[in-house]
């Protein structure tokens, strides 16, 4: 938020009143499960790399699925 992080989906500025209010949180873009299922180690799974601020409602797109399916449903709000 300091250095200006953008929502995953909307690509809006975070700052304090948005993290409240959008349910943001720091999730996999990978999902754990998907990982697993994968045979991704869980080391890799849990790693920096694989997270980002997510808001509520993107969260509930992602469920387990990789990124090449949920961001499908995503992408029409980035227009």
């Amino acid at each position: 938020m300091k250095r200006g992080g953008r929502d995953f989906r909307t690509s809006e500025t975070i700052d304090a009143k948005a993290y409240t209010a959008d349910s943001i949180d720091i999730r996999h873009i990978f999902p754990q499960k998907w990982c697993s299922t994968n045979g991704i180690n869980s080391a890799f799974a849990n790693c920096i790399v694989n997270k980002t601020a997510i808001d509520g409602l993107t969260w509930g797109y992602i469920g387990a699925s990789a990124p090449r399916k949920y961001l499908a449903a995503v992408e029409p709000e980035f227009r």
